[in-house]
């Protein structure tokens, strides 16, 4: 890749030497890292994906729900796990393709019912019933946060618990993407100057206040199990406030800007006394925290082709190709 001399495994593009690169880990004082699409899929959008895998099966294919043993999946993920699941059902497109295409349109631009009577009568043709039309109708997927995201929610279960589609801390581990895990452990461990290693994570996903379990056991919940997971000294995310049983009450939202983002890796570096920073994003809106004057080296995965020239290193699969 251009501009990026080194190229550490496949696909992992570097500006820095190993050599180069081993230097700024080993005097790494702060590791912030951003959760959404960088560690693993969006937790929230997998939540809203799970709903509406779960709208689907009931409405369309009369088959229960099977919450065990879930990962993250990204809605491209999600709408193939559909597809798969309804291929023996009345919804299956045999020799038309037409059914799956208009089933890929609800998926992506979200679900509304329009005042418009050739949409309606398209929907009609998918689901076969308007009485299930209406149903599923109900669901809004495009949009995930802000005020929006507890209508979206109560709209989806009918006001009933999140605590089926809310995920354990094996299933979120289960979903991360390969070698991060490592890589921070790795980064972590290295002798003496990083024995103080901090390790903050910031995310636009929500955690769950509470202490829902299920049938094995096991806690439930979103972002929260990233401090486990990843040993965190702190993690900054949004938040559902949930009765016991799982149902929202309120939303507390601490993280919706880059000025946010900014915001909260700025207290961090304050607060540890933080000179040599290490920031793992991948989007736009992790680029002001990324420019700050304690950010030693970027790791940016999978970013658009603008952010570039801010990344260190571009990862564009896993991350074993940083451990050095």
């Amino acid at each position: 890749m251009k501009n990026f001399p080194y190229e550490l495994a496949d696909s992992v593009y570097s500006k820095l030497s190993k050599d180069e690169l081993l230097s700024i880990y080993k005097k790494a004082d702060l590791l912030i890292m951003d959760a959404d699409e960088t560690v693993a899929p969006n937790i929230t959008v997998g939540l809203a994906n799970e709903i509406f895998n779960h709208i689907i099966l009931e409405t369309l294919t009369n088959k229960e729900f099977d919450g065990n043993d879930k990962t993250i999946l990204t809605p491209h993920q999600m709408l193939s796990k559909v597809y798969h699941q309804i291929k023996d059902s009345r919804l299956a497109p045999k020799k038309n393709i037409y059914r799956y295409v208009l089933l890929s349109k609800l998926f992506f631009n979200g679900l509304r019912l329009y005042n418009n009577k050739i949409t309606s009568q398209l929907l009609a043709k998918l689901i076969h019933k308007k009485s299930n039309h209406k149903k599923i109708l109900k669901i809004v997927i495009s949009t995930l946060t802000d005020e929006k995201i507890r209508s979206l929610f109560e709209k989806s279960t009918g006001g009933k618990s999140l605590s089926r589609y809310l995920y354990s801390k094996d299933e979120v581990e289960n979903s991360l993407y390969s070698g991060v895990k490592g890589f921070v452990s790795y980064v972590s461990r290295l002798p003496k100057r990083n024995k103080n290693l901090k390790k903050i994570m910031i995310s636009e996903s929500f955690s769950v206040d509470g202490r829902i379990k299920n049938c094995k056991k096991q806690q439930l919940g979103l972002v929260e199990h990233y401090t486990q997971i990843f040993n965190l000294s702190a993690l900054v995310s949004n938040q559902f406030i949930c009765e016991k049983d799982g149902i929202i009450r309120d939303v507390k939202i601490n993280i919706q800007s880059a000025e946010d983002k900014k915001k909260f890796a700025q207290e961090a570096i304050a607060k540890y006394k933080s000179k040599n920073v290490i920031v793992m994003a991948n989007d736009w809106e992790d680029l002001l925290m990324s420019t700050l004057p304690e950010v030693k080296l970027v790791i940016l995965r999978d970013p658009p082709k603008g952010m570039y020239r801010h990344a260190t290193v571009v990862v564009k699969d896993g991350y074993n190709g940083l451990i050095i």
